[in-house]
């Protein structure tokens, strides 16, 4: 048997009857039955095989225990109940009080089968709710209408039952009730079909359900009602119950007409009709006035479709696709964070309790179950799990289950580093959060392309410290499916903090408060496709192509509670995503810029990351540090991490100052920070290039200019004399043979050169 949460039954009864001149008490009496059993039933042992001819013999306020089995009617037959007669399934046999009984034991599942009828049915009987059929599975029923369950003028209760894999072939699949008030709690309605009211239909009925699972119900076929229809002047208060993965050509989740059922805590999911016009959730058509409170209706097909003068009742609630109005609902495009949330079309999976983020939690109003209201709920005082319908005591929660764990209401950002898989479904806006309940971003499609569904990584890095030409807070979005050509909206945060921190470097300055539309109008996002390929998220990790997005001012908002930035941009393929306020591709990143000191030269090297707009670098000098000269352009690689080195031959004893000067493609360009290198007269002398063919050069301080150098073979001849007159001086060496030379200076040093 399905899911069953016991109800806690009243003591047995004791009937007792005023006759003439004294009061004569008779104890209730209990019938047993057992499958294959033929006794008369007066106890366990002695039990009967029939379940409906110990319901016959019963009279009110008796008792009727059947154990674990299957029951069936002959050929076209069916059970039907008896006022005042309380039956009860689930039994292993053994129990001697009600409490005994363990429903959640496969082997102690009753089960009534259909056999051609209706496999319930009553009629006319006379019912009250004081007739009960309680820890039952009912399948295998055929008829027109109520194949699982019958209810004509009659108002029995129905509790702990499974009503699954029923079929009728005009309304009510599960159950069917017309005129009447029966009350059905704690039951699960599952994979039943008719063409209206798959899973349960009301005519001219106002049934109590309370605490109950109404899902996979429906079919592909012309139908209206997945989960509930309720027509002609019915009235159900419907309480706790989640009606999710039911489908129906009009209403997949509930099909109102010139009906007011009163909806209070219930979850509405999943659910499928044919297009937005017919209401996945719910469809209400002739003046029907469905009054909803504490309630989600989200993630189906469509939401709510109104039609010949309805006009739902909607206060306290989450429904899709519509605002947050006065009356304290919240905004339909908000995600309730359901644990496991399926797409919409028929099923009974999926698990739609909420998350600890969720923004339902608290948001309820608990009057709703309080004496005295005009719908008395006060007798309910759990959730659809069993738990407390109000937990500690605070407010309530939407939807059917109370969440009791703790909760932050996402008003947290992310730290850097965080990072989180959110799934979307049904075309609804899903915002990404941390186990810990801090938000990253949110992701909602938007019907045009490939939209964005399924699976979506999110992460977010802050910097440790304020990069120049981006804010540190930055992202990376990728979903699972057609990461480069899903379309969506994306929602990046960030805090004052760091638009702060972001102007501190910058003159073209992001907003200093929610009212400064100056500097709203700045704010660009750049986008750089794929994923960053170190996991750093730094704008040069990402081989994709870059593009600058320009969002609308109204697309950024300052979120008073959260106290952060709200930037919301549409994309064509998802990647890393970096705010800033110029609107040219982000230029590179100097990662290092230092020089050595060498034998006869001064070797200047650098590091580079981000590099995607760069033309060129260019190296000036300087002897005072102030009036630089270029003494190189050196071509960028272009993309990337790169790193560069130049040896600077044109050095001179003393301190020598470098600059780098880096160029975009634009002609856009930064500096360096200025270094600086020391030479002394031994270290700035070399000979260069070294090994030779043709011409050498003598690179000299100022101590030897003017000075005489000598040219010597291998065995000490001279060969020729230099007088040092420029730095750096020519050597011409065509007319030598290859070989080992010396060049001795007026110093003292001398140097070998090899000519090749």
């Amino acid at each position: 048997m399905a899911r069953f949460n016991p109800y806690t039954h009243m003591l047995k009864t004791i009937l007792c009857t005023l006759l003439l001149s004294g009061a004569v008490c008779a104890q209730a009496t209990i019938r047993y039955v057992k499958a294959g059993a033929s006794g008369p039933g007066t106890d366990w042992s002695t039990a009967s095989g029939d379940v409906q001819a110990m319901i016959n013999a019963s009279t009110a306020s008796d008792e009727v225990w059947v154990a674990g089995g299957t029951y069936q009617r002959p050929t076209n037959s069916y059970f039907t109940m008896k006022e005042g007669v309380k039956v009860y399934g689930g039994f292993a046999g053994t129990e001697t009080v009600l409490s005994q009984r363990d429903l959640s034991l496969t082997a102690n599942t009753s089960t009534l089968q259909g056999n051609g009828r209706s496999v319930v049915y009553n009629d006319g009987n006379g019912l009250t709710n004081a007739a009960v059929l309680d820890g039952f599975t009912i399948t295998g029923g055929q008829t027109t209408y109520g194949a699982g369950i019958f209810n004509r003028v009659s108002a029995p209760t129905i509790s702990n039952c499974l009503i699954s894999g029923n079929n009728a072939t005009t309304m009510g699949g599960g159950i069917f009730n017309q005129t009447g008030a029966p009350r059905i709690i704690n039951c699960t309605i599952s994979n039943n079909k008719a063409p209206a009211g798959s899973g349960i239909s009301n005519e001219d009925a106002n049934a109590f359900i309370t605490n109950c699972i109404i899902s996979g119900n429906g079919s592909t076929a012309v139908s209206r009602g997945g989960g509930i229809q309720n027509r002609n002047t019915s009235d159900p208060i419907i309480t706790n119950c989640s009606i999710t993965g039911n489908i129906a050509s009009q209403g997949g989740g509930v099909y109102n007409t010139a009906s007011s059922p009163k909806l209070t805590n219930c979850t509405i999911s999943a659910n499928f009709a044919n297009t937005a016009a017919d209401g996945g959730a719910m469809y209400n058509a002739s003046s029907a006035t469905p009054r909803l409170r504490n309630s989600v209706l989200y993630g189906n097909s469509s939401g709510i479709f109104n039609t010949a003068g309805s006009t739902p009742d909607i206060q306290f609630c989450l429904v899709q696709g519509l605002m947050g109005t006065a009356t304290f609902n919240i905004a339909g495009s908000s995600d309730p964070l359901f644990v496991n949330p399926l797409p919409p079309g028929i099923s009974t999976g999926g698990d739609y309790r909420l998350q600890p983020c969720s923004p339902i939690i608290n948001k309820g109003k608990n009057d709703y179950f309080a004496v005295g209201q005009s719908i008395d709920l006060s007798s309910i005082t759990t959730d659809l799990d069993g738990g407390p319908r109000i937990h500690n005591g605070v407010k309530i929660d939407f939807g059917a289950y109370e969440f009791t764990g703790s909760n932050t209401g996402g008003l947290v950002l992310a730290n850097s580093g965080d990072a989180v898989t959110a799934t979307i479904s049904a075309g609804l806006s899903t915002t990404a959060f941390t186990a810990a309940c801090r938000v990253v971003a949110m992701v909602s499609p938007d019907g045009t392309g490939t939209t964005v569904s399924g699976a979506v990584d999110a992460k977010v890095w802050i910097e440790s410290t304020q990069p120049a030409l981006y804010v540190k807070r930055h992202y990376e979005i990728t979903p699972a499916l057609n990461a480069a050509t899903a379309t969506g909206k994306v929602t990046l945060y960030f805090t004052q903090a760091e638009f702060d921190d972001f102007n501190a470097v910058n003159t073209l300055q992001l907003p200093t408060g929610p009212t400064d539309a100056t500097r709203i109008a700045n704010l660009l996002i750049e986008k750089r496709a794929g994923t960053s390929s170190d996991g750093s998220g730094l704008p040069s990790t990402y081989s994709g192509a870059s593009a600058t997005i320009d969002p609308a001012d109204t697309d950024i908002q300052w979120n008073a509670t959260g106290s952060r930035w709200e930037v919301s941009i549409h994309v064509t393929g998802f990647s890393g995503f970096f705010a800033k306020t110029h609107a040219y591709t982000m230029p590179l990143r100097l990662l290092s810029f230092k020089g050595n000191q060498r034998s006869g030269y001064n070797q200047l090297q650098w590091a580079t990351a981000e590099e995607i707009n760069t033309r060129h670098f260019e190296l000036e000098s300087s002897t005072d540090g102030s009036s630089f000269t270029r003494i190189a352009t050196i071509a960028a690689a272009g993309n990337g991490n790169n790193g560069y080195s130049y040896d600077d031959q044109s050095i001179h004893a003393g301190k020598t100052f470098y600059r780098l000067k880096m160029v975009d493609l634009d002609q856009r360009f930064t500096y360096s920070s200025v270094i600086a290198i020391t030479n002394n007269s031994n270290n700035s002398l070399r000979l260069f290039p070294n090994p030779v063919s043709d011409i050498t050069y003598i690179h000299a301080g100022n101590a030897l200019l003017h000075s005489k150098a000598t040219l010597h073979d291998a065995n000490g001849r001279l060969l020729q004399t230099i007088i040092i007159t420029t730095n750096p001086q020519p050597i011409q060496l065509q007319h030598l043979v290859k070989g080992l030379y010396v060049v001795q200076f007026a110093d003292g040093t001398a140097e070998r050169l090899i000519k090749q």
